[in-house]
């Protein structure tokens, strides 16, 4: 989550309204924000060529003289793709005072209202015919409180195989730190993956230079992405998978179901092993 302030404050009305160029320019991470000059006040529009939707909060800590089209605070969904959209308008109550507003963005890279589809059956995130553990389940005791999340044993440079197809959003492999505290959580190597329901899928702790795909990638089902470690927060060797949806302050966990031995798809249990099939 990033969050940008500016403020603006047009002295002259009359003048500014049809003089002002587009005062606010912030460009980052694929996203362009900028604003553009109407008759009777000013509009806020968005642009976004990542990989991923974008889900930006809109709020003002002052305004003063103008009224905004939309209740506030305003939750917009900037797609991927560059084209830009409006996202709301400020028109100028009294045209003989000034008017004066100052901006809050929060945003994050996607869709905070993906609906995560629950039918959808995931593979095991290793090698077919391979078996592990599951160490820690969802909400253990350990590090996975209030998380559905799931911590696979597994020694170092382990196979890593998708567990569901989409586009590689976030890497990260460059760690060779790994600890048993909660200090070195920010260390692990990762790969993230958007799903086509907006939703997201973490793979945890791989070891240095173990990442097996780049950004923009699209990696299908059962696909080879990296290689299992021991970085960042962790107790020993394993591999920490988690699917989850985008929130602006927080993200929220799901559960899933899995296809294991046997050809039926189920919740995974802590302390019980598993054999992939594919």
């Amino acid at each position: 989550m990033l969050v940008i302030t500016t403020q603006r404050i047009m002295k002259n009305i009359l003048v500014a309204l049809l003089t002002l160029i587009s005062a606010l320019t912030f460009a980052q991470d694929g996203l362009d924000i900028f604003e553009k000059p109407i008759s009777n006040g000013v509009e806020l529009w968005g642009a976004n060529d990542g990989a991923v939707p974008i889900s930006m909060e809109i709020s003002f800590k002052t305004l003063k003289n103008l009224e905004c089209d939309v209740p506030l605070p305003h939750l917009a969904m900037i797609p991927s793709g560059g084209e830009p959209i409006k996202l709301l308008t400020l028109t100028v109550i009294d045209r003989m005072q000034s008017p004066e507003y100052d901006f809050r963005f929060n945003y994050i890279p996607g869709n905070v209202n993906a609906n995560h589809d629950d039918s959808f059956e995931y593979w095991l995130p290793y090698e077919a015919g391979t078996t592990f553990k599951v160490h820690q389940g969802y909400h253990g005791n350990y590090s996975h409180k209030d998380v559905y999340a799931l911590d696979f044993n597994m020694p170092n440079g382990t196979n890593v195989h998708a567990a569901r197809g989409g586009m590689v959003t976030d890497i990260k492999e460059d760690s060779n730190v790994g600890c048993a505290d909660p200090r070195c959580k920010g260390k692990s190597n990762y790969v993230v993956i958007n799903h086509d329901d907006g939703t997201f899928s973490n793979y945890v702790h791989l070891q240095k230079n173990g990442v097996l795909v780049q950004v923009g990638d699209y990696v299908e089902i059962g696909q080879l992405i990296g290689k299992s470690g021991n970085t960042g927060w962790s107790s020993g060797p394993h591999l920490h998978f988690e699917v989850y949806s985008r929130g602006i302050k927080k993200n929220r966990s799901i559960p899933t179901v899995f296809k294991v031995k046997g050809g039926k798809a189920v919740r995974l249990q802590e302390d019980q092993s598993y054999q992939a099939v594919h």
